[in-house]
Protein backbone atom coordinates (compact mmCIF):
# COMPACT_ATOMS: atom_id res chain seq x y z
CA UNK A 1 0.00 0.00 0.00
CA UNK A 2 2.87 2.36 0.78
CA UNK A 3 4.42 1.71 -2.65
CA UNK A 4 1.11 2.48 -4.33
CA UNK A 5 0.72 5.66 -2.28
CA UNK A 6 4.23 6.71 -3.28
CA UNK A 7 3.58 5.96 -6.95
CA UNK A 8 0.18 7.55 -7.43
CA UNK A 9 -0.12 9.73 -4.33
CA UNK A 10 -2.09 9.45 -1.11
CA UNK A 11 -5.06 11.42 -2.41
CA UNK A 12 -5.43 9.13 -5.41
CA UNK A 13 -5.25 6.09 -3.12
CA UNK A 14 -8.03 7.52 -0.94
CA UNK A 15 -9.92 8.43 -4.09
CA UNK A 16 -9.59 4.82 -5.23
CA UNK A 17 -10.76 3.50 -1.86
CA UNK A 18 -13.78 5.78 -2.02
CA UNK A 19 -14.54 4.52 -5.52
CA UNK A 20 -14.31 0.95 -4.24
CA UNK A 21 -16.87 1.89 -1.59
CA UNK A 22 -19.11 3.18 -4.38
CA UNK A 23 -18.59 -0.04 -6.33
CA UNK A 24 -19.58 -2.30 -3.46
CA UNK A 25 -22.66 -0.14 -2.89
CA UNK A 26 -24.19 -0.85 -6.29
CA UNK A 27 -26.00 -4.10 -5.32
CA UNK A 28 -27.94 -2.12 -2.71
CA UNK A 29 -28.75 0.83 -4.99
CA UNK A 30 -31.94 -0.50 -6.55
CA UNK A 31 -35.41 -0.40 -5.18
CA UNK A 32 -37.14 2.26 -3.13
CA UNK A 33 -35.00 5.27 -2.29
CA UNK A 34 -34.54 5.91 1.40
CA UNK A 35 -35.10 9.41 2.75
CA UNK A 36 -33.26 9.03 6.07
CA UNK A 37 -30.59 6.97 7.79
CA UNK A 38 -27.75 4.91 6.41
CA UNK A 39 -29.97 3.52 3.64
CA UNK A 40 -29.62 6.90 1.90
CA UNK A 41 -26.04 6.01 0.95
CA UNK A 42 -26.75 3.27 -1.62
CA UNK A 43 -30.10 4.60 -2.83
CA UNK A 44 -29.48 8.35 -3.12
CA UNK A 45 -25.93 9.46 -2.36
CA UNK A 46 -23.83 6.83 -4.18
CA UNK A 47 -25.81 7.01 -7.46
CA UNK A 48 -25.47 10.80 -7.40
CA UNK A 49 -21.69 10.63 -6.85
CA UNK A 50 -20.97 8.16 -9.65
CA UNK A 51 -21.50 10.63 -12.54
CA UNK A 52 -19.28 13.14 -10.74
CA UNK A 53 -16.44 10.64 -10.47
CA UNK A 54 -17.10 9.55 -14.05
CA UNK A 55 -15.95 13.03 -15.05
CA UNK A 56 -13.29 13.47 -12.35
CA UNK A 57 -11.29 10.40 -13.37
CA UNK A 58 -10.82 11.44 -17.02
CA UNK A 59 -9.92 14.93 -15.82
CA UNK A 60 -7.20 13.47 -13.59
CA UNK A 61 -6.00 11.33 -16.48
CA UNK A 62 -5.87 14.39 -18.72
CA UNK A 63 -3.90 16.36 -16.15
CA UNK A 64 -1.44 13.49 -15.69
CA UNK A 65 -1.00 13.21 -19.45
CA UNK A 66 -0.39 16.96 -19.77
CA UNK A 67 2.09 16.89 -16.87
CA UNK A 68 4.17 14.28 -18.67
CA UNK A 69 5.17 16.89 -21.26
CA UNK A 70 7.82 18.65 -19.21
CA UNK A 71 8.61 15.91 -16.72
CA UNK A 72 11.79 13.93 -16.11
CA UNK A 73 11.98 10.27 -17.10
CA UNK A 74 11.23 9.04 -13.58
CA UNK A 75 8.28 11.42 -13.30
CA UNK A 76 6.99 10.29 -16.71
CA UNK A 77 7.09 6.69 -15.47
CA UNK A 78 5.20 7.67 -12.32
CA UNK A 79 2.59 9.57 -14.32
CA UNK A 80 2.17 6.56 -16.62
CA UNK A 81 1.38 4.49 -13.51
CA UNK A 82 -1.11 7.17 -12.46
CA UNK A 83 -2.78 6.92 -15.87
CA UNK A 84 -3.01 3.12 -15.60
CA UNK A 85 -4.40 3.40 -12.06
CA UNK A 86 -7.07 5.87 -13.17
CA UNK A 87 -7.98 3.78 -16.23
CA UNK A 88 -8.46 0.69 -14.07
CA UNK A 89 -10.64 2.65 -11.63
CA UNK A 90 -12.71 4.12 -14.46
CA UNK A 91 -13.26 0.71 -16.08
CA UNK A 92 -14.26 -0.84 -12.75
CA UNK A 93 -16.60 2.06 -12.01
CA UNK A 94 -18.25 1.66 -15.40
CA UNK A 95 -18.51 -2.12 -15.17
CA UNK A 96 -20.24 -1.93 -11.81
CA UNK A 97 -22.58 1.04 -12.33
CA UNK A 98 -23.55 1.00 -16.03
CA UNK A 99 -26.07 -1.85 -15.55
CA UNK A 100 -27.76 0.12 -12.75
CA UNK A 101 -28.06 3.29 -14.84
CA UNK A 102 -29.06 1.31 -17.95
CA UNK A 103 -31.90 -0.25 -15.98
CA UNK A 104 -33.07 3.17 -14.82
CA UNK A 105 -32.99 4.53 -18.36
CA UNK A 106 -34.86 1.56 -19.86
CA UNK A 107 -37.57 1.68 -17.20
CA UNK A 108 -38.66 5.15 -18.30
Amino acid sequence: MKKLATDVGFLRVFHGLFLLLLMVSVPFAGGESARHGFAMWPTLIAPALVPIFFFVLPLDMFMAAVSRGGATDSEVNRLNRVLKYDIVLLILLLLTWVPFFAQIITER
